[in-house]
C-alpha cells in the first residue's frame, strides 16, 4: 500500500506500474479531466497495462476496515495505514473488484505492506527495454535469452524459472 504525488508526466506511476509488474490499475470513473485521463492512459498502454474504471461508489471506505480486518486476519498490522486518505478508499475499490470478502476461504489469507517508492531506484518502460532486463511481448528478435533476465535464469526445471 502506497500514495504517490506525482508529476504531469505521470513518470511515477509509470516507474511503480513496471516495479511491481502491475496487469491491470483500477480508476475512479469520472475523477479526472480528459487530458489526464489521456496521459495515463498512454502510460499504461506503454507499460502493457490494463485499466478498468469503477464507479465513485465502489471506492467508499465505510467497512473498508472490518474488510481489512477479515482479510489480514488481525487488526494489528492496519493501524498504521489508516492515515492513508486515498489508499484506503483504493483498497476498498480493490476488495470490492475482487469481490474478496464473498470467499470465506480468503479471510486470513491477505497480507498488507507498506511500498516505500523512495527506496527504490525507478525505471519506466523506454529504460527496461533499452536496457533488456526482462522480455516484453511484441519485442522481435532474441526471445528470453536476448535479456538479463535470461541470462541469468539458467535453471533446469519449469518450477526453477518461476522463482
Amino acid at each position: 500500500m502506497t500514495e504517490i504525488h506525482d508529476d504531469d508526466a505521470f513518470s511515477l506511476l509509470e516507474g511503480l506500474l513496471v516495479a511491481v509488474n502491475a496487469k491491470e490499475l483500477l480508476v475512479c470513473a469520472g475523477d479526472m479531466d480528459e487530458h489526464e485521463a489521456g496521459k495515463i492512459s498512454s502510460v499504461l498502454e506503454s507499460c502493457g497495462v490494463a485499466r478498468s474504471e469503477l464507479p465513485r461508489s465502489k471506492f467508499s471506505d465505510a467497512n473498508v476496515t472490518t474488510d481489512l480486518e477479515r482479510l489480514v486476519g488481525s487488526s494489528l498490522p492496519l493501524v498504521s495505514f489508516l492515515d492513508f486518505k486515498l489508499a484506503i478508499p483504493a483498497a476498498a475499490a480493490l476488495i470490492s473488484f475482487l469481490n474478496l470478502i464473498a470467499d470465506p476461504s480468503n479471510e486470513g489469507t491477505v497480507s498488507v505492506s507498506l511500498l516505500d517508492h523512495a527506496k527504490f531506484m525507478h525505471l519506466d518502460t523506454a529504460a527496461l527495454r533499452a536496457l533488456n532486463v526482462v522480455p516484453f511481448t511484441g519485442d522481435g528478435g532474441g526471445g528470453k535469452r536476448a535479456t538479463l533476465y535470461g541470462l541469468l535464469n539458467r535453471t533446469k526445471t519449469p518450477m526453477g524459472s518461476r522463482l
